[in-house]
């Protein structure tokens, strides 16, 4: 199994706000990359996660030492490139420290989008979590954590193998399946009570979708179109005289359609008509002859030949049918809403340090479009994707 697997997973963004947090004050203290509310990211949890981040997007060899982008000067960051760079020869000079800063700067650009948002969405999780008093115990925690160590890793050896490789450690991997665990508890609140029909609703959906409930009326029709009224009436004149459908749809029609068939058209489902033709042929009775009849498209004469009843499921044996249908659009706006005051509370309640500016950050420049409601947020990609 890919073990990539074990370690994605989603992070909600998608709860609803809470009124009554005090947004913290005072800015970003120096050791930290944000604030959420009253609570600090700090530095070293964001090079850390920048460090694994690091190592599952191979810009790391197995079992070299993290490197350490802290910004503006990246000076470790620097120094650990030099060391590692192969010596310097007459062809092949040695790259200055400003191409080395900027390479720098270009891996902690690509990493740290995904970093602070994992950072940040978390620490908004378990706010809100706290807030809605949700909780999850560190027994589901670890029955979770065994599951997919079992089903990702068949022996304990791969799974240590995987731990060196990733950078992370087993807290670290409970931290993030505690956060997923929270989200969906927090995700199953937010959607409570809305798994429930009344019948008033059922019984409206019912009436106005009666063609998904079985089969609609159809009518047999012979029908004869021409440009203008005084054909229409010359055709029929030619039909009271006795003279055959066929011969006179064939001397009089423009509808090169029912000309054709002999003005035939079988089984025809109201809508499908000229509008005009569909209320004569709805709405008369069999075997009168109406018309002329002025359409969007000319004059036209029409019969009723055949006349077959419409059917339809009574609304007991598609209940449940109409329920599932009503549940699900029912829970789609309540997400939607639901996602739509969380992210702009918890957007409000979060400020970053300069130099870590992300989207969910409330000093962030102005989108010209926000996400759409539903996004899921992502953890960086882990080893193994």
């Amino acid at each position: 199994m890919n073990t990539n697997r074990f370690l994605k997973f989603l992070v909600l963004s998608c709860v609803v706000a809470v009124s009554g947090v005090l947004v913290a004050c005072g800015g970003v203290p120096s050791g930290s990359v944000a604030t959420v509310a009253d609570a600090n990211i700090s530095k070293t949890d964001f090079n850390k996660w920048m460090a694994i981040a690091a190592k599952s997007q191979g810009q790391q060899n197995p079992g070299a030492a993290a490197l350490v982008l802290n910004p503006p000067d990246f000076k470790e960051c620097i120094a650990a490139k030099k060391a590692s760079a192969p010596k310097a020869t007459a062809k092949a000079p040695a790259p200055t420290d400003a191409a080395l800063k900027s390479e720098c700067q270009a891996q902690f650009d690509s990493q740290k989008g995904q970093v602070m948002q994992l950072l940040i969405t978390s620490a908004w999780i378990k706010g809100q979590a706290a807030a809605m008093g949700v909780s999850v115990s560190d027994k589901e925690v670890r029955a979770q954590f065994e599951k997919t160590k079992k089903s990702a890793f068949p022996t304990d050896a791969g799974y240590q193998k995987f731990l060196k490789q990733s950078g992370e450690t087993e807290d670290d991997i409970l931290y993030r399946i505690k956060i997923d665990a929270l989200s969906t508890k927090i995700r199953d609140a937010a959607l409570k009570g809305t798994d429930k029909v009344s019948d008033a609703d059922a019984q409206a959906y019912y009436a106005s979708h009666q063609q998904q409930f079985g089969q609609p009326e159809k009518r047999d029709l012979l029908i004869i179109r021409t440009s203008d009224k005084a054909q229409a009436d010359a055709a029929k004149k030619a039909l009271e005289s006795g003279k055959a459908w066929a011969a006179v749809a064939k001397q009089y029609s423009n509808d090169p359609q029912t000309k054709s068939s002999g003005g035939v058209v079988k089984g025809a489902v109201k809508g499908q008509q000229d509008p005009a033709v569909d209320k004569a042929a709805f709405a008369g009775t069999k075997d009168k002859v109406y018309g002329p009849i002025h359409g969007s498209l000319g004059y036209y004469i029409v019969k009723i030949t055949g006349v077959t009843k419409g059917t339809a499921q009574p609304l007991n044996k598609v209940r449940a049918q109409i329920d599932q249908v009503l549940k699900a659009q029912t829970q789609q706006t309540a997400l939607q809403n639901f996602v739509k005051d969380f992210q702009k509370s918890w957007k409000n309640r979060t400020e970053c340090a300069k130099l870590y500016i992300v989207d969910l950050c409330k000093n962030a420049p102005k989108q010209a479009a926000q996400p759409a409601p539903g996004t899921v947020q992502q953890a960086p990609p882990t080893a193994g994707g």
